[in-house]
């Protein structure tokens, strides 16, 4: 089943920083920047442009002067724009040029709750953050399947303080409470609708379209509004599997999925983390490259087992760097830290979702660690996934 928590309504905030940036609040102050011109709700404007009616959109970015607009001369300036980096400019008009980045995730360590995870991947700023909740449809999904850490194993966060961890078993690195081994696996007992069962297993292992029920479901859905000046969104995450090595290319094809939806971009669901292939993100994927290559006993291997580049010691502590059974079998692995960048408009209303589940079974286990959600200004031609250089 899939996750019925109360959705997380977040408030009217400030702003921050970053030309690819998270989106955390700031002080929201009004006073003037630094070239003299004053800040929202006073009587000049600032960045030195002054329209000739105050009342007027003089940019077509939706806000006036009066409506607190500090630039209205510059589309990508204006209360519902967030701040970028070394610009010399005041994006936000919140009455400070360049302001630092506010982090929220501070106290997250430990929490399983929709806003802690949100803040964990630095998504803070209330203005572009609408709702979050761990919900679907079909019920209520294990609170052991999600987990903010602050670290996993010997992983450390791309940013901020710690991480989301999501899982179809006990979402804990070797250490943790609870800890089962992922070959292992523990069953959840919960199953859904698979969100996108036309997407392909694997076009190398040949496989066709995924089940159409997924096993011990776990999803955090986000909803957003693109910042007024900002054209694409990124995120990097880390994908996880006990189903290595005995299981690759099988119909126990355990999934993470990225899916998309909004009002312009994406106007159906869209998966947009994905290999070169175009498939998405399992043990099968071109991706899961940390692990160690089995041997040919007891049965042949396929070659999706053969792509390991770095060995499963990089995961070490997580837990998917222990086989169950040394003298059989290799530990399962990983992808290592990978970055989806996405386009979006300005603007745009946007659901985020989360997913990680068990294709055909409910035992062994897959995860997914997600973290450092950045707004771009850059325009991106598509969805893309590929490795953090």
């Amino acid at each position: 089943m899939r996750t019925v928590l109360l959705a997380v309504l977040l408030a009217a905030a400030g702003c921050h920083d970053t030309t690819v940036n998270h989106g955390n609040g700031g002080d929201g102050g009004g006073s003037g920047g630094s070239d003299g011109g004053a800040g929202p709700g006073t009587g000049g404007v600032g960045n030195g442009c002054t329209p000739a009616d105050r009342a007027q959109d003089g940019d077509g970015d939706g806000v006036s002067a009066n409506g607190g607009d500090c630039n209205d001369c510059d589309p990508n300036v204006n209360p519902n724009a967030i701040e970028l980096p070394k610009d010399g400019l005041d994006n936000d008009c919140n009455g400070s040029i360049d302001d630092g980045l506010a982090a929220c995730d501070a106290d997250a360590t430990g929490k399983k709750d929709a806003q802690s995870l949100v803040h964990s991947i630095e998504l803070c700023d209330p203005r572009f953050v609408q709702a979050a909740a761990l919900v679907t449809d079909h019920g209520v999904s294990d609170e052991r399947a999600r987990n903010v850490l602050a670290h996993l194993g010997i992983l450390q966060p791309e940013n901020g303080a710690n991480f989301m961890f999501i899982s179809t078993g006990v979402a804990v690195d070797a250490m943790g409470a609870g800890y089962v081994n992922p070959q292992q696996g523990t069953e959840l007992g919960n199953s859904t609708d698979n969100p996108l069962p036309n997407l392909a297993g694997s076009s190398s292992c040949g496989l066709g379209g995924m089940p159409t029920t997924a096993n011990d479901y776990t999803e955090l859905t986000i909803k957003l509004k693109a910042p007024a000046n900002v054209n694409s969104f990124s995120f990097q995450f880390q994908y996880f599997s006990g189903e290595f090595p005995d299981f690759v290319c099988s119909e126990y094809n355990d999934q993470f999925l990225a899916i998309v939806q909004s009002s312009k971009t994406y106007p159906e669901a869209t998966n947009i983390s994905f290999d070169a292939m175009k498939n998405p993100i399992t043990v099968n994927s071109g991706f899961f490259t940390v692990c160690d290559k089995p041997g040919m006993f007891p049965l042949p291997r396929p070659p999706e087992t053969q792509r390991c580049t770095h060995p499963s010691s990089d995961n070490k502590g997580t837990g998917y760097d222990v086989a169950l059974d040394p003298l059989l079998s290799v530990p399962g692995g990983s992808t290592g830290w990978l970055t989806t960048t996405a386009p979006i408009e300005p603007g745009e209303e946007i659901t985020l979702r989360f997913v990680i589940f068990d294709a055909d079974d409910q035992q062994l286990d897959s995860a997914a660690l997600i973290d450092n959600f950045q707004w771009g200004a850059a325009p991106v031609s598509g969805p893309s996934t590929g490795p953090i250089s």
